[in-house]
């Protein structure tokens, strides 16, 4: 079945306690919830919940377009509709279902209330978005420009990843003198090389997105500090910054 694909290749096993196989636990390419498939079970082999997990996780459109493929031709199909985008971390917030995590923290309250991951995840991306656009305000009437330092590198499963820093002067109490404070406005996974072309798109679409392109009047405004082995050099990135921000053909 071509929804094997949004899966990996090689799932686990999960025993009984006669040590025979029970379940085979597929992993979900995209957020990384294990799917189990019973395997004594008389429906042994069905796919209905990897379905109803891909239509959750990635949407109708994604399960029909591999509906009429084999196996391979499906893999290759998600593959390529991963590459070329430029996709926030999403981390998938599983901790509440943990045993042990339920177990402490209901031990002498029995009734104490532990929300689902979906409530808990629907409450951070609330938040993420409140904080967000309180951020976007406060850069937006600050009335210096904005040094931002970006820090990029590579993982282990060689996936670039980068942060984008903003420095401001804040107030931490009302009557104390402004501070230097360091706020992470991005976090952002590049779906190609670290190069001096792809940061500064990505440093440039996270500006419009606060509203402050403005704030930052060229690209010597910017403090840059490339902590990985990239290719792009100080002069490099901040050529781009500029060509990307000035150029006449859209991002």
């Amino acid at each position: 079945s071509p929804v094997y694909a949004f899966f990996d290749a090689e799932p686990q096993i999960e025993y009984d306690k006669s040590d025979e196989p029970e379940y085979l636990v597929y992993r979900c390419t995209k957020c990384g919830e294990k799917i189990r498939q019973g395997l004594q079970t008389g429906d042994r082999g069905s796919t209905s919940n990897m379905r109803d997990h891909v239509k959750r996780c990635l949407g109708e459109e994604a399960l029909a377009a591999v509906k009429e493929s084999t196996l391979d031709q499906a893999r290759r199909a998600v593959r390529e509709m991963s590459k070329g985008k430029q996709s926030t971390l999403t981390a998938v917030v599983t901790a509440v279902r943990d045993r042990c995590y339920r177990w402490l923290q209901k031990e002498g309250r029995p009734n104490q209330y532990v929300p689902s991951k979906e409530t808990v995840g629907r409450d951070v991306k609330i938040l993420y978005a409140a904080s967000k656009k309180h951020l976007a305000e406060e850069f937006q009437g600050y009335e210096y420009l904005i040094p931002i330092e970006v820090d990029c590198w590579s993982s282990p499963n060689h996936r670039a990843f980068m942060s984008i820093i903003a420095n401001v002067l804040r107030k931490v109490k009302d009557e104390a003198p402004e501070e230097l404070t360091r706020i992470l406005i991005n976090f952002v996974e590049l779906p190609c090389s670290h190069s001096a072309e792809n940061m500064a798109r990505a440093i440039v679409d996270t500006l419009e997105e606060y509203g402050v392109k403005e704030k930052v009047r060229n690209a010597r405004t910017f403090t840059i500090w490339c902590s990985s082995r990239t290719k792009a050099s100080f002069g490099d990135l901040r050529q781009c910054i500029c060509e990307f921000r000035y150029a006449r053909r859209p991002l």
